[in-house]
């Protein structure tokens, strides 16, 4: 009796047909991971703008409620008068007119800006913008060699 020498091809090609597939697996896995490790830090440091963004806006509502306050119970030259003593407020005046600007400071990179208009003892929020504190100086410069 004569033995039939077939390949043997098909069992190397299981074994590398499930290497392949762990390979795959372990690579996925390993990108999640890093992925979620990114997301991970990223939703902190908005967690850490967003409280730091919202303690400067309670700051500035209660600025603001100071200067409506002085706003509604005074006559025109009292609330120049008044708000002219308060510091690290702008102050302009035309002839019945008030505007007044201030900053909040953020964090060290953004300040909160605002200005208000206050004619006839009516205050308005004009601006109410997030700015940062240094001018912007984008490198987009590539090294080739």
């Amino acid at each position: 009796m004569r033995k039939k020498n077939g390949p043997i091809t098909n069992i190397g090609t299981v074994s590398l047909l499930m290497i392949f597939i762990v390979l795959c697996l372990v690579i996925l896995s390993t990108l999640s991971l890093a992925t979620a490790s990114r997301d991970h830090t990223l939703s902190k440091k908005v967690a850490q703008h967003n409280q730091a963004y919202y303690t400067a806006s309670m700051k500035v509502n209660e600025q603001l409620k100071n200067i409506n306050n002085i706003a509604k119970n005074n006559s025109f030259k009292e609330t120049v008068t008044q708000l002219s003593s308060i510091e690290d407020l702008l102050l302009e005046t035309d002839s019945e007119t008030i505007y007044v600007s201030f900053t909040q400071k953020i964090n060290p990179e953004n300040d909160l800006s605002v200005s208000i208009t206050i004619k006839n003892q009516i205050c308005k929020i004009t601006s109410w913008e997030e700015t940062p504190t240094e001018e912007w100086a984008g490198d987009d410069t590539y090294d080739l060699l």
